[in-house]
């Protein structure tokens, strides 16, 4: 009896183990077929995934403080060193472009420029007296371009000096006002020493830092009403200069809107203030997975899907990245098919085949 059950257990374990070989053998077979016809496909064309380029409808209006800063600001220096013998300006003082702020004592190089004009009028009638003696053969072609050397030699001399006499009268580079001065009458100024600070308000740019879900929303060029908190009734019409596309430690994208500051109630830089984003509620951005696009978003590039089934790699500008999607500016349209799978194998103008998700 029990060779009889020993028989049927190893005739049970030799079926099961012969099924197990017909089963992986009929897998094994199954799974060679499916890479054959997909190594056909390949011979042919590149397998790829691709996602239609969406149109998102702008979101609500919304308000959001920001701070007032100068356009145009400049701390500058001096190019040359000496003793400032007169300082024409004070801190708060308006000043125009060209304008003299300080006068360096230029004594030495005034001396320096009169016998350079001694030199240079001896070179000049040394030339006259050789030239007419070339004329009559007294002397050698070689020292009548000597003596022209020389002649020139002495301009470039002068020339030489009076830039530096020039350097000593110090102007201010831009219009605006003097928020700070560094120096004092009786001063002894290095080259890049600095000299003042000056603070240009008829231009401001109001900074605001926005989330990425209102980033997205806005456009370079879009009108923004912005007021001043010291200044609640008085609407100035900024427009939006530059939009951060990279978010700060807090997540935030830097917006500036520039305005003009005019009229009795001048905004300072520094001062608080708020601007209102309204937008037209039929106006659309257009987003792509940001998986689509090769390289930084800086030089952004992506492969599209022809009508034809090619890959066509195209470049493009990018706004506001969101979440995982990222705003095109330029380059797409939504009749355009990205390929976001894929790309590694792809060159331009490559077969493709397109996969279903």
């Amino acid at each position: 009896m029990k060779k009889v059950i020993k028989v049927v257990v190893i005739v049970l374990i030799a079926g099961g183990i012969t099924a197990g070989i017909g089963v992986t053998l009929a897998n094994n077979k199954h799974k060679m077929k499916e890479e054959a016809k997909l190594s056909q496909v390949s011979a042919k064309s590149i397998p790829v995934v691709v996602s239609e380029v969406k149109s998102v409808k702008l979101g609500k209006d919304f308000e959001i403080s920001g701070t007032f800063n100068p356009t145009r600001e400049m701390r500058f220096s001096a190019d040359v060193q000496g003793k400032a013998l007169q300082v024409f300006t004070e801190k708060g003082q308006k000043v125009y472009a060209g304008q003299v702020l300080v006068k360096l004592d230029d004594q030495d190089l005034q001396r320096d420029l009169k016998l350079a004009k001694v030199n240079y009028n001896q070179a000049k009638r040394d030339l006259e007296r050789f030239t007419a003696l070339k004329a009559g053969e007294g002397i050698t072609a070689q020292q009548l371009e000597q003596t022209r050397l020389q002649f020139r030699t002495s301009e470039i001399q002068i020339e030489k000096i009076q830039a530096q006499i020039n350097k000593m009268t110090i102007k201010a580079p831009i219009a605006g006002v003097i928020t700070e001065k560094l120096i004092e009458k009786g001063s002894f100024i290095s080259p890049g020493t600095p000299l003042v600070e000056i603070t240009d308000i008829n231009q401001l740019k109001m900074v605001v830092k926005l989330a990425e879900n209102e980033a997205v929303q806005v456009a370079k060029g879009q009108t923004v009403a912005v007021k001043a908190q010291v200044y609640p009734d008085k609407v100035h019409q900024g427009r939006i200069s530059t939009i951060a596309v990279k978010a700060d430690a807090s997540k935030k994208y830097d917006v500036e809107i520039d305005i003009r500051n005019n009229g009795k109630e001048l905004i300072r830089a520094g001062m608080q203030g708020t601007a209102s984003f309204k937008f037209d509620k039929t106006t659309k951005v257009l987003m792509i997975p940001r998986k689509a696009i090769l390289g930084s978003l800086q030089d952004a590039k992506v492969y599209i899907a022809t009508a034809n089934n090619k890959a066509k790699l195209i470049a493009i500008e990018t706004g506001i990245t969101h979440q995982n999607m990222v705003q095109v500016t330029k380059g797409l349209t939504t009749a355009d098919r990205v390929i976001v799978s894929g790309q590694i194998n792809l060159q331009n103008g490559t077969q493709i085949s397109v996969l279903k998700k």
